[in-house]
């Protein structure tokens, strides 16, 4: 029979063998935000170390591991799958190392669409190690406005913020002298899979400084960007402008005034001249 302490020493040993041996992750190296069009390529190296190289594989999955996008097997070639396999270089190589050289994803022409939570694991016979990397590649707006319009006789002004073409999912918000107000806000995914989306609220005039600063405010938190559109509201009609309108108005030349100019010529006409 074996006594406990010789179980114990065994079991020790095997531990150690197994922690010696099993693979461990120690970084992804890459970016975790990327503006769109920013760079041509990307990469996400998955560093890790091991002593023990039998059957080694090292694994990359897009946002779950029921979705395997790539493959590495020593001494073998890379794998690519899925649909963005078309964007992954399989050549780059990340170390000198024939054990590590291919550990890393190499992105080509990175899309907005493309982001997400890329899983690395790395596999031998003894166990597997696996870290998670999150990356937001994000689209700026392709189009803004901000419009300030005025209903009811100019007792109410209604304020409307719209932005096309950004992604991730954005937040919008408006302001009047830096005081957030109540609106209502409808994001929809455009035929491009981008977003469009609108901001609107009514404000009674009354309640407004006679200068004030309207704002709409667009945020994509997954990206930290944010993007300010300002006006300045005035809320009486500018008395100038009435009074450059009724000026162009009195200076139009009528037909009928261009009758009593010619009547006057001829009279003039006939009395100098007889």
């Amino acid at each position: 029979m074996w006594q406990l302490s010789t179980i114990v020493f065994i079991i020790l040993n095997i531990s150690q063998c197994f922690v010696m041996n099993s693979p461990k992750i120690y970084k992804i190296v890459g970016p975790e935000i990327l503006l769109y069009g920013s760079k041509e390529a990307v990469t996400l190296d998955c560093q890790f170390h091991t002593n023990e190289t039998t059957d080694l594989t090292i694994k990359w999955y897009f946002n779950d591991t029921s979705h395997l996008v790539y493959r590495w097997k020593p001494p073998n070639k890379p794998q690519a799958f899925g649909i963005f396999k078309k964007q992954f270089d399989l050549s780059h190589v990340a170390s000198n190392n024939p054990s590590s050289q291919y550990r890393a994803l190499h992105i080509k022409n990175p899309t907005p669409f493309m982001s997400g939570k890329y899983i690395c694991a790395v596999t031998n016979r003894f166990s597997e190690d696996r870290m998670t990397h999150s990356m937001t590649i994000y689209e700026t707006e392709k189009k803004s406005n901000l419009i300030l319009d005025r209903l009811k006789n100019n007792t109410i002004v209604n304020i409307i913020y719209k932005i096309e073409g950004v992604y991730p999912y954005p937040k919008l918000e408006l302001f009047a002298a830096n005081r957030l107000l109540n609106s209502t806000s409808k994001i929809t995914k455009m035929d491009d899979s981008l977003y469009k989306g609108v901001a609107s609220a009514l404000i009674k005039t009354n309640t407004l400084d006679t200068t004030v600063e309207i704002i709409g405010r667009m945020e994509i938190p997954e990206a930290n960007y944010v993007h300010i559109q300002r006006e300045i509201f005035y809320r009486d009609p500018n008395p100038y402008n009435q009074n450059f309108e009724i000026n162009n108005d009195q200076r139009r030349i009528t037909p009928a005034l261009i009758l009593i100019l010619i009547s006057l010529f001829i009279s003039w006409g006939v009395i100098r001249y007889g």
